[in-house]
């Protein structure tokens, strides 16, 4: 729709009149295949509960989509609009590789949601949670940095090469945003939606002021540092975690973020990061995790 739009010269209402349309198609899709079919309904205690959570999830979500606006305030103003489009870009490619960690965040709420009551076995879930996530974006974000610098001139042109330039960099981000998808998605199970809307505000807030001092000086690779070092806000998700059913077991996730991580930086530190992604799979206890995981899912292919 948005492409149609755009060659018969709708400009700027293009995308947006193609949002709605997959936004109605999606809506009509799921109204089909739920058979839910719903009707006017009014329960007091009913509502008061849905307004009182919702309003919680919903504000960590929009204190978390502030971000979105770093990039055309901050970046716009010091840097310009073509830095603006690069940024847009290597986002929109990571968001795409990441249709993943969009899908097994919206499952693990309700996974997560029969396990409640049970601490040890949240902890246990959050821990293997975190490892799968890695092992099922990992990969694609390492082929996408060593094949992109190939690709990408083809595909885009030459002047959109930044793009790829800040990629790895942003795909450490969103590396570890994947990792840390079931703590959030824990947080919500409890009932501790504000402390999500805690954590995510700090996130926001150490990004806008690094990016507002780091811009000016580096542009697009300020935008991108910047987000790497908010990174360390996670801290505040993980303490919540902690204190409520205890620490998980970071000891696998934290050797396969650090191989995938490395090895997205090929161009930049050399072909030598290909041994150390082989090394973080051949550990001992790594690669005793990786046959497991590789059993059961060889087991649920087979029925």
């Amino acid at each position: 729709v948005s492409l149609s739009l755009a060659l018969k010269g709708f400009g700027a209402w293009a995308p947006t009149i193609g949002w709605c349309a997959h936004q109605t198609q999606t809506c009509i899709l799921l109204w089909a295949v739920s058979r839910l079919r719903p009707k006017l309904c009014w329960d007091k205690h009913r509502i008061k509960e849905m307004l009182s959570y919702g309003l919680g999830v919903s504000a960590s979500g929009w204190v978390w989509y502030l971000k979105t606006l770093i990039n055309p305030l901050i970046v716009g103003r010091f840097a310009g609009e073509t830095a603006v489009g690069q940024i847009a870009l290597a986002i929109r490619m990571l968001e795409v590789l990441s249709f993943a960690k969009a899908a097994t965040y919206r499952i693990s709420i309700a996974a997560l949601a029969q396990l409640q009551s049970d601490g040890k076995r949240l902890k246990q879930a959050i821990s293997e949670g975190m490892e799968l996530q890695l092992l099922a974006l990992g990969p694609i974000l390492v082929l996408a940095s060593w094949i992109g610098p190939i690709v990408f001139p083809l595909m885009f042109g030459e002047e959109w090469i930044p793009a790829m330039s800040i990629f790895p960099l942003l795909g450490v981000t969103y590396l570890t945003n994947a990792a840390f998808n079931l703590h959030c998605s824990t947080l919500y199970v409890l009932r501790r939606n504000w402390e999500v809307t805690a954590f995510h505000a700090a996130y926001v807030i150490l990004f806008g002021i690094l990016a507002f001092f780091l811009v000016p000086h580096s542009g697009i690779a300020g935008y991108a540092w910047a987000e790497v070092l908010s990174i360390v806000t996670y801290v505040v998700a993980h303490l919540s975690i902690h204190r409520l059913i205890g620490s998980p077991n970071y000891q696998i996730a934290a050797i396969w973020w650090a191989g995938f991580t490395i090895a997205m930086f090929s161009y930049q530190l050399g072909w030598w990061v290909v041994g150390g992604l082989g090394l973080a799979f051949l550990l001992p206890e790594a690669r005793n995790r990786l046959t497991t995981y590789l059993k059961h899912f060889r087991a649920l292919k087979t029925g």
